[in-house]
């Protein structure tokens, strides 16, 4: 929720591809920081152990406005396409059942492994943001 009302806030003064560019340039930094901080702090006797859900906590709040920035950039100009590209892109994240794959994963090679799977999918939307933003930029 913080999130969501400090990206709209921010949304208010910065453009969409500039703000959807940085979110996903640091939910790609926290899931990294998380996966690489899961590995070296494996003490459970101290304070370290709560590093990567730190990191975990980041890749909220950057994912927050992510989705519904992405689907007004993307429906944006469509015309006559607007309701069948909406249609698509509402289906997209239950159709992609990503969680399915992560869920197998963590059954077998524990808990920090999966984590590579959405690392996938914002290194897809930073190539998405960087397209965008240079669009943008060249306008």
């Amino acid at each position: 929720m913080i999130g969501r009302f400090l990206g709209a806030w921010i949304m208010q003064k910065v453009r969409a591809e500039r703000v959807l560019y940085y979110c996903a340039i640091g939910t790609v930094l926290s899931q990294l920081f998380l996966i690489v901080s899961s590995f070296i702090f494996t003490s459970t006797n101290s304070w370290s152990c709560y590093i990567p859900l730190v990191f975990l906590l980041f890749t909220y709040v950057f994912e927050a406005i992510m989705f519904p920035t992405i689907f007004s950039l993307s429906v944006n100009g469509l015309g006559s396409l607007t309701k069948t590209a909406s249609s698509i892109l509402m289906m997209t994240p239950v159709g992609g059942c990503a969680f399915l794959l992560v869920g197998l994963m963590a059954d077998n090679f524990g808990f920090v492994i999966p984590f590579i799977i959405p690392l996938l999918g914002f290194v897809v939307v930073l190539i998405y943001a960087s397209h965008k933003l240079s669009r943008q930029v060249d306008k």
